[in-house]
Parts: C-alpha cells; structure tokens; sequence
C-alpha cells in the first residue's frame, strides 16, 4: 500500500513508538522501501499500544485494566468499522488492516493473548502456552509481517509464525524475573519447572541453581529449533524483506547467545546485543546480500 494512505502526523507518532519501544525493529524496519516502513511501523504500534495498556496502565488495578484495555479494543473495532477517530494510533491501523486485507481475525487473536495477560499468571503445560498465548501475541505478528511483505503462500507463513515463536521464547528467557516480579507472570511451563526441580521462588529471587540452567537449557533448545525453522522460510521472502527480517532473526537469537555466555544467569545482568554489535551485523548483511 502506498504511504500516502497514512497522515503524516499519524505515520510520525507510530515511527516514534517503534523507536522508543524497540531498537532492533526499528533498525530491522529500515531495509524496508518506504511503503513497507511505514506499514511496519502502524503495525508496530498497534501491537505495542495494545501491549502497553496491559503492562504499564496508569490504574494497576486489575478491574481498572480491564476497563482501559476493553475501551481501547471496543474503539479500534469501530475505528476499523470506519468510525471517525483522533487517536493515531487506531486510525492508521485500522486503515492498515484494510489498505492489506489483514483478516480481523488476526487482530482478534493478538488481542485475546493481550486480554489473558490480566487475569492469566501462569500456564500448565508447554502446548498450553504455546496454543493460548504464544500464538495470539507472537505467531500472529510474524503472520502479519509476511503478509506486508507481499507474501502469501503457507510454507513461508508457517516459517514466520515459527520466527515470531522463538522471539517470543526468547524474551521470556531475558525477561523472567522481571516478568514474575513486576507483573506477577511466568511464561515457562510449569511442569517444566517441576521436571527441572525449579521452583517460583528460585525465579522470583534470582537464584542460578543447576535446575534453573537446565530449565533454560530446555527453552534455549527450543527457540532455536524454531529459528532453524524461520531460516527455511526467509530465501523465500522479497530481498529487500530478507535482509530486515534476517536482521531481526540474528540479533534476537544472539540474545540466546548472551544468556548462554553469562552461565544462565538471567538475573544480575539483562542479556542483550550491544548497539555496536547491532550495527556491525547491519552492516555485514547490507554488504553482503
């Protein structure tokens, strides 16, 4: 779709959520020709503002979440029925969503995971979280993402819903005490834990005991058996979206790389790419694809 079908006042606020919120895509975001730029970056913040409502709402009362979360959905549903909106936000995504038939289905899936995060602290099994929650917040965006790529056929969307799985593992790796202590979440199964002798408490107080290694192990193990699968699917991608995309996939399964060099200690030091590193490996693939 064309940039113009944006206001440029509107296409600025969702650059400057992207940039705010997340270097790597926004650093990934710029391999992309104007028009996909900017579609990326409505996309985003969507995402993110939706996101936001749940993980830094003004009123952390759960009922008070709940009220802000559903008035915000129940608006970009009617922004997406074509009622007039101010907000940014919910104006250029829902003309995204139209503009490149992204299914309504799709935002419905993505905003069902984000309405689990209030009342939903814990999942049971690893296919539990990975079917009621993984898939709505991370499998869909990666969906989502192709599609604004111009692709369509199911072998390389498979691959991108596996991409956006192992991104999403992969912050819940980096983010598991913040997750539990801030917000009183675990993104790792529980029986996971329980096979691995971990205990919430182990998490919560940031103790690097031989069972937590393990139980990182177990999900490093398992992002990168789902980038193996991503890596099938981006040749298949236009070369401009290769390169954002492989962008993404490197620095994110670095962060993989970082936990594992810090010795599973998730807890003293956030693992993380350095800028330096970040542009270094932009630059390489800039040269060399």
């Amino acid at each position: 779709m064309s940039a113009a079908s944006f206001l440029p006042q509107d296409i600025a606020v969702c650059a400057a959520i992207q940039r705010k919120h997340a270097s790597t895509y926004a650093l990934a975001t710029h391999f992309f020709p104007r028009e996909q730029r900017v579609a990326t970056q409505v996309f985003y913040a969507f995402v993110r503002t939706a996101d936001d409502l749940i993980d830094e709402p003004v009123d952390p009362r759960r009922e008070a979440v709940h009220e802000s979360f559903e008035a915000w959905t129940a608006a970009w549903y009617r922004a997406y029925e074509g009622e007039v909106t101010i907000d940014p936000v919910l104006r250029a995504s829902s003309t995204l969503f139209h503009a490149e038939g992204i299914a309504l289905s799709e935002a419905d899936a993505f905003l069902e995971a984000m309405r689990r995060d209030i009342d939903v602290t814990r999942y049971e099994t690893y296919e539990d979280l990975m079917q009621k929650y993984v898939y709505g917040s991370a499998a869909v965006i990666g969906q989502v993402m192709t599609r604004l790529c111009g692709v369509e056929d199911e072998q390389t969307l498979a691959a991108a819903r596996a991409l956006g799985e192992a991104m999403q593992l992969t912050n819940f790796l980096r983010d598991v005490r913040a997750d539990l202590v801030q917000r009183g979440r675990l993104y790792l199964a529980q029986d996971d834990l329980k096979d691995c002798g971990v205990s919430k408490d182990d998490l919560r107080l940031g103790y690097c005991t031989p069972g937590v290694r393990s139980l990182l192990e177990r999900y490093i193990l398992r992002a990168r058996r789902l980038y193996a699968i991503a890596d099938e699917g981006i040749p298949r991608l236009p070369r401009h979206a290769q390169r954002a995309v492989r962008l993404s996939r490197i620095l994110y399964a670095g962060i993989l790389d970082r936990i594992e060099a810090q010795e599973y200690d998730v807890f003293s030091k956030r693992a993380s790419v350095s800028t330096s590193r970040k542009l270094w490996t932009a630059a390489r693939i800039l040269i060399t694809s």
